[in-house]
């Protein structure tokens, strides 16, 4: 009679035995997680869910769950009636150092990835392709335009059958290679796709990599707002290219924050910050690799930190005004490919 546990009928679960522990059960929007003592060893069992689990006379039934609870009864962690967040991704289309974070994200069992949004830069290059050029310069126009057309041929396979043979090297092809649901937006501040994010219900929006300048009412559509990954320690090198200023500088650590956005570029509140040792002479691209993949491996105890509302302290802004750096000229480019050259 329960219309959740009618909807569930026919729906393929996962689950694991374990000596003593529990046994996890994930369908739909819900994890459950309860104690049993099955004197049998590890397995893995695949079922068509009836309304309920019975597995060696063992029986556990789901009503009155709600579909958005991560329930929790379990000795070994400890945790009880946690929070199980709805998130949502936006980066730029072609944003390769992103890729780390959506597939760390598609990975967490404790949240869920309701949407991927990509920011159409490549629209954006067509419309004023000479902004670009100023901005990036000619040498890194021409590497993106290169990326661009291996990434349509990798994108191309994706979608045949060589899709095997390709590995994913943008967050694009990761999302369409693990069928992710995602749409492709020109500004997610326009009217249709704020009601959209509206619509969704999400408890986070988590952007990374992203040209696309969101407002005030955007930002708070979800209820916990929307967190920032910058590679970079803020306040320092607020902006587009903070990594590049990182090097350009000589700093001997570098380092990614996690921050509630505001409608000010990189100006929110700093929620929680990791740094690194910069060892050797690495290039942009390598550190900028380095710094999201340690965003990615902590990004599951951020989350759940603000899921469970223990997020700490803010770290105190106490940047000076000119603390923003924009797009390096085309020199400030080439005297630190020089530097890396000479030293190498």
């Amino acid at each position: 009679s329960n219309p959740w546990r009618r909807g569930l009928r026919g729906v393929d679960v996962l689950y694991d035995l374990r000596v003593g522990h529990c046994f996890v059960v994930r369908f739909r929007d819900v994890v459950l997680e309860t104690p049993t003592s099955l004197g049998v060893a590890h397995r893995r069992h695949r079922h068509q869910f009836d309304g309920s689990l019975t597995r060696h006379n063992k029986c556990c039934h789901i009503d009155g769950f709600s579909p958005q609870v991560f329930i929790q009864d379990s000795p070994r962690r400890g945790r009880r009636n946690a929070y199980r967040m709805k998130v949502a991704f936006l980066t730029n289309l072609t944003a390769q150092d992103s890729l780390p974070i959506l597939r760390r994200l598609g990975e967490l069992a404790e949240q869920t990835l309701d949407h991927v949004y990509f920011y159409d830069t490549l629209a954006e290059a067509k419309k004023s392709p000479l902004k670009i050029l100023r901005e990036f310069g000619l040498r890194r126009v021409v590497g993106k335009l290169w990326s661009s057309l291996g990434s349509r041929i990798r994108l191309w396979m994706l979608k045949s059958p060589l899709r095997r043979f390709v590995q994913p090297q943008s967050a694009l092809e990761w999302a369409i290679a693990q069928g992710m649901s995602y749409s492709v937006v020109n500004d997610l501040n326009g009217p249709k796709q704020l009601q959209e994010l509206a619509d969704r219900n999400l408890d986070l929006l988590l952007v990374c990599v992203c040209k696309n300048i969101l407002r005030t009412q955007t930002i708070e559509t979800p209820k916990f707002g929307t967190l920032n990954i910058h590679p970079s320690l803020l306040p320092k090198y607020r902006g587009p290219m903070p990594v590049f200023w990182t090097l350009y500088y000589g700093e001997k650590t570098a380092g990614v924050s996690f921050q509630k956005m505001i409608a000010k570029i990189d100006a929110g509140p700093v929620l929680v910050q990791y740094e690194i040792p910069i060892a050797g002479h690495p290039t942009e691209a390598e550190l900028s690799r380095q710094l999201f993949q340690l965003a990615a491996e902590h990004l599951g105890e951020v989350l759940q930190q603000i899921a469970d509302g223990n997020t700490p302290n803010p770290i105190r802004d106490d940047s000076p005004p000119g603390s923003y750096y924009s797009f390096p000229s085309a020199q400030q480019q080439a005297e630190l490919r020089a530097r890396q050259k000479n030293v190498q």
